[in-house]
């Protein structure tokens, strides 16, 4: 897709998408518990996504997979070490591992655009774990992590345009605000007066070790989250 063009042809670069993000997982996976959690946390309280689920919103998922990636600027997919290890050992059961198959299809695609749009997520991997070679090219986040949240938040971003704050305009606006501003109590007042999510918050006050730091990341993560 090039620069300040959606796929629909108009000068949006995130096209006419109906969804944030399709969600992609087992139907009876053991982690579906821990998986539901987190599709619960994306469509509730500041994150707002729109959150498209091939397996709740239709009985027939096999069916709707291709139209809930189609419709979705993102695709979350869930990975927990029964599909990793159907994954691995190059395995097909269309009847009981149908996002197996589906996400397998996605990977072996040779398409820069199909391909952007998959956010691997792993629950569970055990510490010998070999990531499966259709995976070799992407970064997988893990809930377990420190930066989860921040990571994901992030990942989900809308593409930039011509209209959007570039990471120089948000250190110049920083700059401007002066030391006397760099403080926990300001840092916590921007972000939620930006809505940003409260556990990206936390993320970033963990993993950042200066006030400026953590102002400077929280304006990278409500213009990638604002878009053009």
């Amino acid at each position: 897709m090039m620069a300040g063009t959606g796929e629909d042809g108009s000068t949006n670069p995130n096209g006419s998408f109906i969804y944030d993000t399709a969600v992609y997982y087992e139907e009876l996976d053991p982690k579906k518990a821990d998986i539901l959690k987190c599709i619960y946390k994306l469509e509730h309280n500041t994150w707002g996504f729109s959150v498209c689920d091939p397996i709740r919103n239709s009985g027939k998922p096999m069916r709707s997979f291709k139209q809930s990636f189609d419709d979705s600027r993102h695709a979350i997919v869930f990975l927990t070490p029964s599909v990793l290890e159907y994954m691995s050992n190059n395995e097909e059961n269309v009847l009981e591992f149908k996002m197996c198959t589906f996400l397998s299809g996605i990977l072996e695609s040779h398409d820069v655009k199909t391909r952007r749009k998959v956010i691997p997520v792993m629950f569970g991997a055990q510490e010998n774990f070999r990531k499966p070679f259709l995976l070799s090219d992407f970064s997988i986040l893990r809930p377990e992590e420190t930066g989860f949240n921040r990571k994901l938040y992030r990942a989900l971003s809308k593409l930039s345009g011509p209209e959007t704050i570039s990471q120089r305009q948000i250190r110049q606006k920083v700059d401007r605000m002066g030391r006397d501003r760099y403080t926990e109590g300001v840092v916590t007042q921007v972000a939620t007066g930006l809505d940003i999510p409260k556990e990206v918050l936390e993320d970033i006050k963990q993993e950042y070790g200066g006030h400026k730091a953590m102002l400077i990341e929280v304006l990278e993560c409500w213009s990638l989250h604002r878009g053009p």
